[in-house]
């Protein structure tokens, strides 16, 4: 096995959509060559693919599933010929599969349907590894399915889960990196989201499955580092398309990093970390249209106290479940417990009182949530009296000793405004959390930001404003990767 250190490096979706972008991923692949390192490059699809697969997945009427078609062609087309190679050609094999998944009724059934969505990588990555090629950048194309195992699903899974939603152990695998050595080429692309079973179907690792690939990866090469290329630079105070005066973080711990990933955040998914912090691999957040600006790392290191960002996710459904007030009642989260996990629902946030308790569903990390929980409440009618509000939001800070760091700046401030539905606040005091309406969230999200970060000018671990860095290049624009 050779010395020199294999560097992770992942690129979104957008960030492989466009010739441009591709470019900078040149530069940045170029830039570690020259570094002494060894770099696989791990690419999701083209930007509003999986969104295309995904609705040929449902089987669409025949007319629009043409055009699904013709436009997933389309797209690979255009981009190839920008890139100056032959997509017809690259792509020729997968095309056919698409169009043979696509008129297969089956592929509404998990097996073929993860099939179907992993050709958004490896079309993505075939384009790429060409360009690469094409740019004195000797580069071999691996199937992601060959690297990465998927662990068997516990007893009882669904078909769905077992190949839409897997996992992968994490650890160092020498045979792995041997793998990669033999294809003889300095640069290896591969893809995300996607890895195999013990019969060899293909499985998906859940949607934002990318970066936990390229984390799993990462760890079975013991690489120096993982990082992670989007449209931003890293994490910010807040959003940065909304609150143009968010500042970039510019370190944060693991811990930290996972609440903020978990509560909002979308510069990376929040399974990507476990990974990483097992093995004690850094990551690097970067910028793809500015690989020179220094963006966030997340290691080990903890650097300042307080509050570090302000976060908040949408669309949430929150479920009150109500009974007689007993003093010391014995059995009643057990019950409510053992109710969401027949219906496969987790509990994300939580507070509790002895005659109620209240939860919130995140239907973005559960798919058919909407539609399952109508039953999971006819289930609760058992032992309570369950109600639903269907649209909520959460606020979050997330830093270090939050609690202590809210009261000595925000005071009486917090005293005025709307009902808080749910509060919850972490043992950890990395993170305190408000459920609101979701009419109020903005206005919750900006205070709190105005109140709490924007006085913090001295604080080592922050950087410039979104403003700031994107007025050199005349661009206010809202990424689609942020805070």
């Amino acid at each position: 096995m050779p010395t020199t250190p294999w560097v992770v490096l992942k690129f979104g979706g957008s960030s492989v959509s466009t010739a441009r972008r591709w470019r900078c991923i040149a530069r940045v692949v170029s830039d570690r060559l020259a570094a002494g390192e060894r770099p696989l490059v791990v690419c999701s699809a083209l930007e509003g693919v999986t969104n295309r697969l995904e609705r040929l997945a449902e089987a669409p009427p025949a007319d629009e599933r043409g055009r699904l078609v013709e436009a997933l062609r389309a797209q690979h087309r255009a981009l190839g010929r920008d890139l100056g190679v032959d997509a017809d050609r690259l792509l020729g094999t997968d095309f056919e599969q698409l169009e043979r998944l696509a008129a297969d009724p089956a592929v509404v059934e998990p097996a073929e349907r993860a099939a179907l969505l992993a050709l958004g990588e490896r079309m993505s990555t075939r384009l790429g590894s060409a360009y690469l090629g094409d740019n004195e950048l000797p580069t071999a194309w691996v199937d992601a399915r060959s690297l990465l195992k998927a662990e068997p699903p516990p007893e009882g899974s669904s078909a769905a889960s077992r190949f839409l939603a897997g996992t992968c152990a994490a650890g160092p695998d020498p045979l792995v990196g041997h793998r990669l050595v033999e294809r003889g080429r300095p640069v290896v692309i591969t893809q995300g989201f996607t890895a195999r079973d013990d019969e060899g179907h293909t499985v998906l690792l859940g949607r934002g499955g990318s970066d936990t690939s390229a984390a799993y990866l990462a760890t079975r090469l013991s690489a120096r580092r993982l990082e992670i290329w989007s449209d931003v630079p890293g994490l910010f105070t807040a959003h940065p398309g909304r609150y143009p005066l968010a500042r970039l973080v510019h370190r944060l711990s693991y811990p930290e990093a996972a609440s903020l990933a978990a509560l909002g955040a979308r510069a990376l998914h929040p399974r990507c970390l476990r990974p990483l912090r097992a093995c004690g691999i850094p990551l690097h957040l970067g910028w793809t249209d500015r690989p020179e600006v220094p963006g966030t790392i997340i290691d080990g290191e903890v650097v300042g106290e307080g509050i570090k960002s302000v976060t908040a996710r949408r669309n949430l459904h929150l479920i009150s479940m109500q009974r007689d007030p007993r003093w010391q009642p014995v059995g009643f989260m057990a019950q409510v417990s053992a109710c969401f996990r027949r219906h496969g629902l987790s509990m994300d946030l939580i507070s509790s009182s002895p005659g109620e308790i209240r939860a919130t569903v995140d239907p973005s990390a559960f798919p058919g949530a909407r539609d399952e929980v109508p039953v999971l409440l006819r289930d609760l009618e058992r032992f309570c009296t369950p109600t639903v509000n269907w649209d909520v939001a959460s606020v979050s800070l997330v830093g270090r000793a939050v609690f202590a760091d809210m009261v000595r700046r925000a005071g009486s401030l917090l005293t005025e405004g709307p009902d808080v539905l749910l509060a919850t606040h972490t043992p950890d005091d990395i993170s305190l959390s408000l459920v609101v309406d979701a009419e109020h969230a903005d206005g919750i999200e900006r205070f709190l930001h105005a109140h709490l970060l924007r006085g913090s000018d001295d604080a080592p671990h922050l950087g410039p404003t979104w403003r700031a860095l994107t007025a050199a290049e005349g661009d206010d624009r809202e990424p689609a990767d942020a805070a």
